[in-house]
């Protein structure tokens, strides 16, 4: 049982990675298979899997994940540890199970983790000490998808673009309904927002003798008449 805890507790910790790395939605997660690392060129590599989310075929459409080397390492790693647990399914007898098992997530018998995964982390996140920081929510894995929706807009200019590339949205619209239905969220971009015009300014005016132009100019000019009228 203690293995069985690890072996899950490592799968999920690769699986996070993945999530919030891409932005992909957990039967996107789930769709990967043992052939998912692309490599068009070394230090190039991506991950390919399906997507289902609009899209009005049989099976899903395949699609690619550009992935941070850290990540490509958890799914290099979670490749043959899958197939160890599926080793270790069979050997407890499960082979019809084993049969199953097309997908690089797997249950600590050797089955394909299909559906909803929520109980599941809801355990990771036990052991590892951390479930204060669902502050009282599921641990459903549409969370990291939002995280990730989060940094991008309060750290990226042009986000909604980005965003809507990444997670794969047919049109703007989709992506800025997403990023707004979280009025949290809007507060913050729009408080990020100001700290990042407030950042330029000063930068501006602490350098203007660098800067050039009629622009410079007319700045220059008001920060000396500030200086004079402040005595500093």
């Amino acid at each position: 049982l203690f293995v069985d805890q690890l072996l899950q507790i490592l799968q999920d910790a690769h699986m996070f990675m993945f999530l919030l790395a891409s932005g992909g939605r957990i039967s996107e997660c789930l769709s990967l298979r043992a052939d998912c690392i692309v490599c068009d060129n070394p230090g190039q590599e991506s991950i390919a899997g399906r997507t289902y989310k609009l899209v009005y075929l049989e099976g899903g459409k395949l699609r690619d994940w550009a992935v941070p080397a850290l990540v490509l390492k958890a799914i290099q790693q979670q490749i043959p540890l899958h197939e160890v647990i599926v080793g270790l399914g069979d050997e407890l007898g499960n082979r019809s199970t084993q049969a199953q098992a097309t997908g690089i997530w797997v249950t600590g018998i050797g089955a394909e983790v299909q559906g909803s995964v929520d109980t599941r982390f809801s355990s990771t996140f036990k052991q590892l000490g951390l479930t204060h920081l669902l502050q009282g929510d599921s641990a459903n894995p549409h969370r990291f998808r939002k995280t990730l929706a989060r940094l991008c807009a309060l750290v990226l200019f042009g986000a909604p673009k980005i965003l809507m590339d990444l997670f794969g949205h047919k049109d703007i619209a989709m992506t800025l309904h997403y990023i707004n239905t979280d009025p949290g969220l809007r507060a913050e971009m729009i408080q990020i927002a100001r700290d990042i015009t407030i950042m330029f300014a000063k930068d501006a005016i602490t350098n203007i003798d660098n800067y050039g132009g009629p622009a410079a100019r007319k700045l220059s000019a008001a920060i000396q008449q500030e200086k004079v009228r402040l005595g500093r």
